[in-house]
């Protein structure tokens, strides 16, 4: 699959957009839009839509070796933030609770610690299966936060694996946009309805129904993709419009993540043909924005068991000293570095290592049972 660095640019600006609506939490800061860290999770669940689909559609590997591949993209690294986030989870009370900024009841936080360790062994088969997210409160309560919060959205985006070839290839059968967009809104609509009952308020929303429509954005944006890139910016700026009404109107989504989301899709897909798509995608590719792109993957699992770490050990001796904006700036000080290194140094000695190790068993897979070589990125 052809490689596009505006989309690991845009994945690496929604991670440090989580890290710093962090930040800004722990000092008891609000920042319009950098606060909104949801939001950005709404932006790696839009680019995992498109990434996924466009592998399904280019690269057509059989499901053994596709879930394989995935499973083995996610899970190392997930095992590493499970563990950091196991050691670091009672310092969600001290760190928030107890945090003299924020105006967090300390009761739900001794509830969620009450919660872990009465249900410990259940919340961990729970988190090693990745399926944790799709386990309502009714049956083992807030799991979806248990350990390390940032974990809801890969057991979110191990669902969408889980289904996704099913998916793009149902939503591609018809080849007719519009109608499945209707459809796949109707069966948003009765999902909703049907499990309403298990997930009133879900609290995070790692119960794949509950962010289908935006996986289901960045499919259709990948099964247009090769139609869009030959489509003139007038007709395709009034699809985006109307995909944005969509969205904020019908499915109440913020509006900046759906914006920045088909902006940038629309860069990358008209590419040089005009001079304002040729200076935005210039600047989706400077080298740093890439690097952080690459590793933005640990950097959002990584993070906030060192965000919890250096808030009270740290800043929280301080903060008397410091101030709400001062414990920003240290905190960005000292854990922006940190997380970055940690990211980096998994990216070179997890993840990659283990991304070509995952490719090489699924080529021998097929060389095997088919006489072919997987050739899936």
């Amino acid at each position: 699959m052809k490689h596009y660095p505006q989309f690991e640019v845009l994945r690496g600006i929604a991670a440090m957009w989580v890290l710093l609506s962090h930040l800004l939490l722990v000092s008891g800061l609000h920042i319009p839009i950098l606060s909104s860290g949801g939001q950005a999770v709404d932006l790696f669940v839009i680019l995992s839509g498109f990434v996924i689909a466009l592998l399904c559609l280019t690269k057509h590997e059989r499901y053994p070796v596709y879930i394989f591949r995935r499973f083995v993209r996610l899970y190392p690294l997930f095992l590493v933030a499970l563990t950091l986030g196991m050691v670091t989870s009672h310092l969600y009370g001290p760190a928030l609770g107890e945090n003299p900024f924020l105006q967090e009841d300390p009761q739900n936080f001794i509830t969620r610690a009450s919660n872990e360790s009465r249900y410990f062994w259940e919340h961990l088969l729970a988190h090693l299966t990745m399926l944790h997210g799709a386990v309502p409160d009714t049956w083992l309560p807030q799991t979806v936060f248990t350990f390390s919060g940032p974990l809801w959205s890969i057991s979110l985006e191990w669902q969408f694996y889980l289904i996704a070839p099913l998916l793009v290839a149902a939503l591609n059968w018809y080849k007719q946009p519009l109608l499945g967009i209707l459809l796949l809104c109707a069966l948003i609509v009765l999902l909703r309805v049907a499990t309403n009952r298990y997930w009133p308020d879900a609290g995070a929303p790692a119960f794949l129904p509950l962010r289908l429509e935006l996986f289901a954005l960045g499919i259709f944006c990948a099964i247009g993709w090769e139609r869009v890139k030959a489509t003139a910016w007038k007709t395709l700026l009034l699809w985006m419009i109307g995909l944005t009404i969509l969205f904020v109107k019908f499915f109440h989504y913020g509006l900046f993540p759906i914006v920045v989301w088909l902006a940038v899709y629309m860069a990358a897909a008209l590419g040089n043909r005009y001079r304002l798509t040729k200076i935005a995608n210039d600047c989706l590719k400077i080298a740093p924005a890439q690097w952080i792109g690459q590793r933005s993957y640990g950097l959002y699992v990584l993070h906030m068991p060192i965000v919890l770490a250096v808030t009270y050990f740290v800043l929280l001796p301080l903060a008397s000293i410091t101030g709400q904006v001062g414990m920003f700036a240290l905190s960005l000080l000292i854990v922006l570095p940190l997380v970055l290194a940690l990211a980096a140094f998994m990216y070179r000695y997890v993840e990659s290592p283990t991304i070509a190790w995952a490719r090489h068993v699924g080529a021998a897979y097929d060389r095997k049972n088919f006489g072919v070589t997987s050739h899936g990125q």
